[in-house]
């Protein structure tokens, strides 16, 4: 599922790259759950890795909701802790209307792909650039690695025309 959901976010977004992320529990003795992630990373030449993260213990509440229901945890956050989304309790629309994006070029090892990377004129850079955009609350909202030869503006643009 992981590998597929990389496949398709790099195809709707146009991107190099495409991640997708898996996530489940683990119940441990003692009635203690794990929460457990792998990451797969796509490129577009088909290339594929994973990674994982280290498990962190889930409460026994939470843990319970999800084996009892098969959904997300983040559908029962504000349920069982009462706790509001960070947005809506800063008193912001729940959707973000406003972002800022940045970026910053990073030399490529000489094991990267030569048609992964690109030149940064401006900073004298070859390799790759990470995008990044937040809302006006500084969250993150996106993600993106492309060439370090592709400008903001272009990196922001939606990858097919709307219509």
């Amino acid at each position: 599922m992981g590998i597929a959901r990389a496949e398709l976010a790099m195809k709707e977004e146009g991107a190099e790259f495409g991640v997708g992320v898996e996530a489940g529990l683990v119940e441990l003795a003692g009635g203690l759950f794990l929460n457990l992630q792998v990451a797969a990373v796509v490129d577009a030449t088909g290339r594929l890795s994973f990674g994982s993260s280290s498990g962190f213990p889930i409460p026994a509440k939470f843990a319970a909701k999800l084996k009892e229901n098969r959904e997300e945890l983040d559908r029962y956050t504000h349920e069982l802790t009462g706790a509001k989304k960070v947005r809506e309790e800063e008193g912001r629309d729940p959707e973000p209307t406003a972002a800022v994006i940045d970026s910053q070029s990073v030399k490529a090892d000489a094991t990267v792909v030569a048609d992964t990377r690109g030149y940064d004129a401006g900073k004298k850079i070859n390799g790759r650039k990470r995008h990044i955009a937040v809302d006006t609350l500084g969250l993150l909202l996106l993600v993106m690695v492309t060439a370090a030869s592709v400008q903001d503006r272009d990196a922001a643009r939606p990858p097919h025309p709307a219509g």
